[in-house]
């Protein structure tokens, strides 16, 4: 409890500068319960569930390389075909997560892979999956030369489209055509420069014309080869042996860092303001009782510590706190100061966000077992428990029926349904 006695602050009706205060400050305590909480959630599920999750796929691994090489079954059928694609992505994901790949299933996923690709696989002193991104890396480059030709084709025709156009529009160049104009009255050298005058203005006309057809045509034809490439993409480029390679980082687009807030609207003449009043409430110098003095010097250390650093929140926070009143300032200052606070306001809310998405871990948490209430928590921990029990039984009947597909389509069937 704070020894430093808080001045008592009239019932009168708050200003937009307190209200706005208000919600900043219950936004800022619910941002810090939060992560506390979450925190010590996180280090509970990796307790409690992690463990359980990890046996739970690792058991699932002679599930997902049975399924991969019944996914090379030439006789499946459409939907079974579709069905199972869905089935092992839905198993391999989580895999990758957690860093469960090893070399054996990244061969399974390519020859899988490779197979509905149509992709032969031949070179038995090459892994399956580095044979796969040779050959597929040899693939796109041959699609890559095709399509450069063929739109190298295209636009050698449109060109010689658009020159007919401007034959018919402009007409021959006149200084091609001189015979055109024999009976024009002229001596043959002043004819000879009129022609050439009016050669000049008919190839520049021609050539601003052409340059502005083929701009149109070669848009066109960016756009067809756009349309073309989306269109292009076999039905199982999405291939497992590189899809997931990158769903295992840890790292958050959310860094966690939000003591110092800056507020642009908040100059530093009222910024000082705002330190001065604090720091006159504050000053150790002029409390007698010892207790009081020494937690003063503390808040005196973190006000000195907030100026240096510019740190708008923590300085509004005490000054809200050991001041209260807000005389001394102009209307341009208590604009300022609301001006600063709804930037505040903004921050924290996005702060709530970055708390929760700081890892994947943390949003997993969030998303799945996160309750103010701890009997809560404890529930869904206890659910989830319980699902992957039964997961596991579920993992150990399939591996022991799914022996053929003719033992896989009942399973698919009941699949079908979910998907």
């Amino acid at each position: 409890m704070s020894l430093v006695a808080k001045p008592a602050k009239p019932k009168l009706k708050p200003s937009t500068f307190q209200t706005l205060w208000s919600k900043a400050s219950n936004l800022k305590r619910k941002n810090r319960e939060l992560a506390t909480r979450l925190d010590k959630l996180v280090t509970q599920v990796d307790k409690v569930i992690t463990p359980k999750e990890h046996a739970l796929l690792r058991s699932q691994i002679p599930l997902v390389t049975k399924l991969l090489d019944l996914g090379q079954r030439k006789s499946m059928t459409n939907w079974e075909r579709e069905t199972l694609h869905l089935w092992i992505r839905e198993l391999v994901e989580p895999l990758y997560r957690f860093g469960l790949i090893d070399t054996e299933i990244k061969n399974s996923m390519a020859r899988y892979d490779a197979f509905n690709l149509g992709i032969n696989l031949e070179d038995d002193s090459k892994a399956a999956h580095e044979e796969l991104t040779e050959k597929q890396h040899q693939r796109e480059t041959e699609r890559a030369a095709a399509a450069e030709k063929h739109r190298d084709a295209l636009l050698k025709e449109a060109e010689r489209e658009i020159e007919r156009e401007l034959d018919n529009l402009l007409g021959a160049d006149p200084l091609t055509n001189k015979e055109a104009h024999t009976t024009i009255d002229m001596w043959a050298e002043e004819l000879d420069n009129e022609l050439s005058a009016q050669s000049k203005v008919y190839k520049e006309k021609r050539a601003s014309l052409k340059a502005e057809l083929m701009a149109e045509a070669l848009s066109e034809i960016e756009d067809l080869f756009g349309d073309y490439a989306d269109e292009d993409i076999e039905p199982w480029d999405d291939e497992f042996s590189s899809e997931f390679e990158f769903s295992r980082s840890d790292k958050t687009d959310y860094p966690h860092d939000s003591k110092n807030h800056k507020a642009d609207a908040l100059s530093n003449e009222v910024f000082q303001k705002l330190f001065r009043a604090t720091a006159g409430k504050l000053h150790p110098d002029r409390e007698s009782d010892p207790e009081v003095r020494l937690e003063k010097q503390r808040l005196m250390t973190n006000l000195l510590k907030a100026r240096k650093k510019f740190d708008i929140i923590t300085i509004l926070e005490m000054y809200e706190t050991y001041v209260g009143q807000h005389t001394g300032f102009s209307s341009d200052d208590q604009q300022a100061l609301t001006a600063s606070l709804e930037k505040m306001l903004q921050e924290l809310e996005g702060e709530t966000e970055k708390i929760i998405y700081q890892s994947p871990k943390h949003a997993m948490a969030y998303q799945v077992f996160y309750n103010k209430d701890k009997k809560k928590v404890d529930a869904a921990l206890q659910r989830r428990l319980h699902e992957i029990d039964g997961q596991s039984a579920d993992t150990t009947v399939m591996i022991e029926e799914i022996r053929s597909l003719k033992t896989l389509k009942p399973w698919l069937e009941e699949r079908n349904w979910l998907y």
